[in-house]
């Protein structure tokens, strides 16, 4: 997979196929046009002001307060900058990943994640403060671990930023199988 930025990520990279996951702190920037064709969030472990503009757009400036997260608009060209040191780890979820973890919820065939400027949800912070600490350690605990962040990360933003409301999975709680029982 290609990396986001020319910089070269902190630590390892992940072991999945399909989630791409980068560690960076990254030097004051000048303005750079991006195109993406995949969903791309950035979770910044230190505040931040982020200029940014959609196409030729008026420019904004975003504060992000550490332990939120950005999603960049896919499909769209923006332009983004930065005046001061950012610390950021950008995970890239591909489509593919997103319509195979809620291939049972979704009633329309088509996607899209709706991106707004700043997220803070508290799941979505836990789940990549977790894959941080994952990153940290060398990946320790492997794919498996990795792959089931991206299956959570897919749910959260099919269900918090899909412009298609999923459908409810029905309820599957209960007991478990019946097993005989034994006495010690």
């Amino acid at each position: 997979m290609q990396p986001m930025f020319d910089a070269d990520p902190i630590g390892p990279l992940s072991p999945s196929s399909s989630l791409l996951v980068e560690r960076r702190d990254l030097e004051p920037t000048s303005w750079q046009s991006h195109l993406h064709e995949d969903q791309l969030l950035h979770f910044f472990m230190k505040p931040a002001v982020i200029g940014f503009s959609l196409r030729d757009a008026a420019t904004v400036k975003i504060p992000i307060a550490p332990g939120q997260a950005v999603f960049c608009p896919r499909k769209e060209w923006h332009n983004v900058r930065w005046d001061e040191r950012i610390s950021v780890l950008s995970i890239r979820i591909p489509d593919s990943a997103i319509m195979d973890a809620a291939r049972e919820r979704l009633t329309e065939r088509s996607l899209e994640i709706v991106p707004t400027d700043v997220v803070t949800d508290d799941r979505l912070t836990h789940l990549l403060f977790a894959l941080d600490a994952e990153r940290a350690r060398g990946y320790s605990t492997g794919k498996l671990f990795v792959d089931s962040i991206e299956t959570a990360l897919a749910n959260i933003l099919l269900t918090s930023f899909n412009t298609f409301t999923p459908r409810s999975i029905p309820g599957k709680g209960g007991h478990g199988p019946s097993r005989p029982s034994t006495r010690c």
